[in-house]
């Protein structure tokens, strides 16, 4: 088992990326350490939690709490992992598993509980090295038989992606702000949300808030700066307006008329509605649903909705990026 752990660590070593599906390659194969720990198929569950980063878990099933929480990272060359693996570490503890394992393509980290953790150093990886990872980490027959939490109790401290990073405590505590605080507030606290949240993805910047032009006033213009790798934003152009709407109620046919209004004399063809309750007809098709489903069938061009549930979501630790995705995706191929 030592002898092969030291020649997959090496492999993954050596890996070149230059895409998206390259890294879905490494993935797979940096997962493959688990199997050659001597963990059964049976207790290797791959992508249960992938809404908040966990790449694999290992437990006896899916309801009781998991022994090894997995998550598997890649660094550009020349580019050193430093200590950024506080995710890792924050679904350790939050998850209340035994044994955490960032892989990576420079270095492996385990983690186990109390905050502790130990580092091994692919390039430099000894048969002593290997002789403690087996004995830390490969299968003995034990595994929790206690339940697991109920994800509705996590509270990330740090929610860190590829493409997405925030700080989870500060994104909890506004949020809770912009649903307790005075109602003279909360417009603003939703706005300062939605600053969070664009400017945590990597390749976006914002370029002004409350912008008041002779095209009107914009809450928010993002600015895509760019991307090694494929991403969603590549598709359209290079600014995006934003506009958010804390109301009670969902958003109506004429607040939406005006925001495509402003895209079209902006030649945007990207906007984002944040709106708590969303725009109205959004269960049947009709009235603001409609018009924005009648904008992108008229020129392609695309309105996102983020929307109470979706804030909820980023604060157990889902990835926003992926978020808009998903909702890119399902505008041109609807369910």
């Amino acid at each position: 088992m030592e002898r092969e752990l030291s020649q997959h660590l090496e492999r993954l070593s050596q890996y070149e990326i230059n895409g998206l599906s390259d890294f879905s390659t490494f993935e797979s194969e940096a997962l493959k350490l688990i199997e050659i720990l001597g963990y059964p198929d049976e207790n290797i569950f791959y992508g249960m939690n992938a809404d908040v980063g966990v790449d694999c878990i290992v437990a006896r099933n899916l309801a009781t709490k998991p022994y090894l929480a997995t998550e598997v990272k890649f660094y550009p060359r020349g580019k050193s992992s430093s200590t950024r693996f506080s995710k890792t570490s924050a679904i350790l503890s939050e998850e209340d598993a035994e044994y955490g394992l960032l892989i990576t393509n420079v270095e492996l980290v385990i983690f186990e509980e109390g905050d502790q953790f130990a580092r091994y150093d692919l390039k430099s990886f000894s048969k002593e090295d290997a002789k403690k990872v087996v004995n830390i980490l490969s299968y003995t027959g034990h595994l929790p038989e206690e339940s697991a939490v109920a994800e509705s109790e996590y509270v990330y401290s740090s929610i860190e992606y590829n493409e997405f990073e925030i700080d989870g405590s500060e994104y909890n505590s506004l949020l809770k702000q912009m649903r307790e605080g005075p109602e003279s507030d909360k417009g603003d606290k939703l706005e300062d949300l939605a600053a969070m949240l664009i400017s945590g993805v990597e390749f976006l910047n914002i370029r002004e808030r409350n912008d008041r032009t002779s095209l009107g006033e914009f809450d928010i213009v993002a600015e895509y700066v760019g991307s090694r790798d494929i991403t969603l934003f590549d598709d359209f152009n290079r600014f995006i307006p934003i506009e958010c709407k804390n109301w009670g109620q969902s958003v109506g046919v004429g607040e939406v008329s005006k925001f495509i209004n402003k895209m079209k004399a902006s030649k945007s063809n990207l906007g984002i509605i944040f709106a708590q309750e969303g725009v109205s007809g959004e269960n049947d098709g009709r009235f603001a649903k409609l018009l924005i489903d009648n904008h992108f069938q008229d020129g392609s061009d695309i309105i996102l909705i983020i929307r109470d549930d979706d804030l909820d979501k980023i604060g157990t630790g889902a990835n926003f990026y992926s978020i808009l995705d998903e909702k890119v995706y399902r505008t041109k191929f609807p369910e």
